[in-house]
């Protein structure tokens, strides 16, 4: 699948550019064309299919470390995690980590972003979600803030969960807040999943937002 948005089109002009002009020419079986600035499709094909979301899983991923951190009152630059075994067996697209290493959370989310580092994602997901876990038996006022943030009542939910898990239920409560109701993460870096999907119009306009509040961040 194919998502894309473009900005900088008028009102006028993006209401009637897709009337002047030929929708392009993509190979992707279902894709779609959106304006940036004021959210308007412009081009569709099978936009409303339910679709694999592949590496702009990182995008949230991204998003939800970042804001993780501040729930939890930690800087991205003083605190390190260590690459868990797990991390270092993912295929596909890395970050040249090795098992052990130990950098600062800005360094991953680095290590995520340019080389789209699978091992980055794993990283980071087990770690947000091992410090989540943590919080939420440091303090009440923390295990409040923790079950509103991640929709969970009950103590066994949480304190014998495997951290990736808690991770991937707060991307999805995240996604949920921000309109993606008919998305579903099922892990932190994007392999293909029949439970890892997205509708790509719904999906191009609301990560597309997130991509430019990360940048603002």
């Amino acid at each position: 699948s194919f998502i894309s948005t473009c900005s900088g089109l008028s009102k006028e002009s993006s209401s009637s550019y897709s009337q002047q002009l030929n929708p392009p020419v993509v190979s992707a079986y279902s894709w779609s064309l959106v304006d940036g600035q004021t959210g308007e499709l412009i081009w569709a094909k099978d936009a409303n299919e339910r679709t694999e979301i592949a590496s702009l899983t990182k995008i949230m991923t991204a998003y939800t470390v970042i804001k993780s951190l501040k729930l939890l009152k930690k800087d991205r630059i003083t605190t390190f995690l260590t690459v868990p075994h797990r991390a270092v067996q993912v295929i596909g697209t890395s970050a040249n980590l090795s098992e052990g290493d130990r950098l600062a959370i800005i360094d991953l989310l680095y290590g995520l972003m340019l080389p789209s580092g699978n091992d980055s994602a794993v990283t980071l997901a087990e770690g947000c979600g091992k410090f989540m876990i943590d919080a939420w038996g440091s303090n009440k006022v923390m295990k409040n803030k923790l079950e509103k943030y991640l929709n969970i009542k009950s103590v066994k939910d949480i304190s014998s969960a495997d951290p990736m898990d808690i991770f991937i239920r707060c991307m999805n409560r995240i996604a949920t807040k921000i309109g993606l109701s008919k998305t579903c993460f099922s892990n932190p870096h994007g392999p293909v999943s029949y439970t890892h999907l997205t509708l790509p119009t719904k999906a191009q306009v609301q990560i597309s937002v997130v991509a430019v509040s990360l940048k603002k961040k």
